[in-house]
């Protein structure tokens, strides 16, 4: 578990090697640009929820992002130097992560090359310095067409000078404990990709038999250090909790900052999550501390927020402007 002590170093030391802060946007939160606006100085890199996949497995835009939202989000990464990555995911509604859709793209490979051509058209257009994977849930059988298909990826990217960003699933070991983890090779995506994001949340979720914390420090730190034996620390960007869930329905609801209940909490000794009344945790501002205590202490290159506008704002108290 990450000590008082080692809290404290998020905020007064200083890594040895440039230490990066990114965080996911979204369309459908009006937050999300609202916070980006204004603690754009302390962001490295936002990682825009930008682009699906569609059924023929070529991607396509996200319709939610309106032309003045556009400008306004470029016009924020201008203000503040942030480096812009499209996000691309095989999420869809209402059937969620689409495993069927990217075996798809890994077996025919007419679709795969449209579909990276698409997407690193689509970066180049409308603007973006890189690309960010969120492929997920996918099949364990898909393991090593994804890998090709990352490596693929990164070739197209380097010819259009884009980064290559890939999000995974957490895992403690080669075997993980599903089928989306399984189809991630950390050491082959590690090769390949500029950066990894690992998704150090979701220990319960919104489907667990009973309430507990979305990220308890001594599983993320176990996650981050398996993931250190395929990844150079370099790459490594620890995935933290800026979101909560409510166990009062079940299945358990997906909260933001402002859905908490008005109670005051108490902190979680094993995450440093809000909760309240063991019904609701929230990973806020003392969660993201611990954490990011702990990408320092490992030497990793940063932490990313799921998601910008979905945060205590105090949470943004811990980061330095840049």
């Amino acid at each position: 578990m990450v000590t008082v002590a080692l809290a404290s170093l998020a905020l007064t030391s200083t890594p040895a090697t440039p230490f990066a802060f990114s965080g996911w946007v979204v369309s459908w939160n009006a937050y999300s640009l609202e916070r980006l606006e204004k603690f754009g100085d302390r962001v490295d890199i936002a990682l825009v929820e930008w682009m699906g996949i569609g059924s023929d497995g070529v991607p396509f835009r996200r319709s939610l992002w309106t032309p003045e939202m556009k400008k306004r989000l470029f016009d924020i990464g201008k203000k503040h130097g942030i480096k812009l990555y499209a996000m691309a995911s095989n999420y869809q509604e209402p059937e969620g992560f689409d495993a069927a859709r990217m075996t798809k793209i890994f077996s025919e490979p007419a679709t795969q090359a449209k579909h990276i051509a698409t997407l690193t058209d689509f970066a180049m257009k409308d603007g973006f310095s890189g690309i960010d994977l969120d492929y997920e849930a996918m099949k364990a059988a898909d393991k090593d067409g994804f890998s090709k298909f990352c490596g693929d990826l990164k070739t197209a990217c380097s010819a259009k000078n884009l980064k290559l960003s890939v999000t995974v699933h957490p895992k403690v070991n080669d075997e993980g404990g599903w089928e989306g983890p399984r189809a991630q090779d950390y050491g082959a995506i590690g090769k390949v990709a500029d950066e990894v994001r690992l998704m150090c949340y979701d220990f319960t979720w919104a489907g667990s038999e009973a309430p507990g914390p979305i990220a308890p420090d001594d599983w993320v730190e176990n996650v981050a250090r398996y993931a250190l034996t395929k990844i150079p620390a370099s790459k490594l960007h620890i995935g933290i909790a800026n979101y909560g869930y409510d166990w009062n329905v079940k299945p358990g609801k997906s909260i933001i900052f402002e859905d908490r209940p008005k109670s005051k909490p108490t902190l979680d000794p094993r995450s440093g999550e809000q909760v309240y009344n063991g019904k609701v945790h929230f990973g806020g501002k003392e969660s993201a501390i611990r954490k990011i205590a702990l990408a320092r202490k490992l030497g990793l290159a940063g932490v990313a927020s799921w998601y910008i506008g979905s945060e205590e704002p105090e949470m943004w108290e811990v980061l330095p402007k840049r």
